[in-house]
């Protein structure tokens, strides 16, 4: 990532959503629609070619899943809401667009979004520029060290003693495990009913050979744009992990079980077996 410039997997993601919801599916998993403005790219065809790169393989299917973890995630908010949530917490938030799509619901919480500064300040001058405004978000520049997760949000005013739902996608695969483990135990000490929605990259040995191959290519592009993909799981040992750390509730979405979300989806967009979202709560 160069100076200035926002991460090139937030880029991918943005750019992702955007072809799911306006080119590749007549009933959208998810629809964003400010994701391709955020992005900065001149159109449809330079976010197609943005994601494809060198013909990579299945893209209908990827960007699928990079709506489909938008929606899991936005869906735990609403009923956190219900539940009488606080604070939100967009942790790794790239071009998160959901509180320009939802002003009067971030208006009522304490939002906060955490990613690079660099990312953070093009995604502020790019919601500028469209004449957007989002005066409710806090932004909390981190780039994942020093200072500490729970300090860095506590300087811009989050509360360790409020029910919070966090979002945490696109982020594990680039963390050593030990790294992915203190925002996990960051997480835990938030007040029971706190949910945390996450992703993973799934272990070659636990997919098939298609799959292993689909997540190799795109493991390449991660690394060629600068965030190498480091850390992978074995579905089931996660679980194990998980609830061995102390979460109560541990959610695993894995293929068959995102399938109710693909219902009218074109016979191509499957789910993707190589990243699957997870969900824990506290408590």
């Amino acid at each position: 990532m160069a100076t200035g410039e926002p991460r090139v997997s937030a880029v991918f993601a943005a750019a992702a959503r955007h072809l799911h919801a306006t080119a590749d599916a007549e009933r959208p998993v998810h629809d964003d629609a400010h994701a391709l403005a955020l992005s900065g790219l001149a159109g449809d065809h330079a976010a197609r070619a943005w994601v494809e790169g060198a013909d990579r393989p299945a893209v209908a299917r990827v960007c699928a899943y990079y709506a489909l973890r938008q929606r899991v995630f936005e869906e735990c908010l609403v009923a956190a809401l219900q539940d009488g949530v606080e604070q939100v917490v967009i942790l790794h938030a790239g071009l998160d667009s959901f509180g320009l799509r939802h002003p009067r619901i971030v208006e009522r919480l304490a939002w906060f979004e955490v990613d690079a500064a660099d990312t953070q300040s093009w995604k502020r001058e790019r919601i500028e520029i469209l004449g957007l405004e989002s005066p409710s978000i806090r932004y909390v520049a981190w780039d994942g060290a020093e200072p500490p997760l729970g300090e860095a949000l506590a300087r811009q005013g989050f509360d360790l003693g409020v029910c919070t739902c966090v979002s945490w996608l696109g982020a594990t695969p680039l963390l050593a495990p030990e790294a992915a483990s203190q925002t996990l135990r960051w997480f835990l000490q938030l007040p029971a009913g706190s949910e945390l929605v996450f992703d993973v990259l799934i272990d070659d040995r636990s997919l098939s050979a298609d799959e292993a191959a689909l997540g190799r290519v795109y493991a390449e592009a991660a690394a060629a744009g600068g965030t190498p993909w480091v850390s992978s799981y074995a579905p089931g040992e996660l679980e194990e992990q998980l609830f061995a750390m102390g979460f109560q509730e541990v959610e695993r979405l894995g293929p068959e079980m995102a399938e109710r979300y693909y219902l009218g989806q074109p016979a191509a967009i499957t789910p993707v077996a190589v990243w699957q979202v997870v969900r824990v709560r506290v408590g």
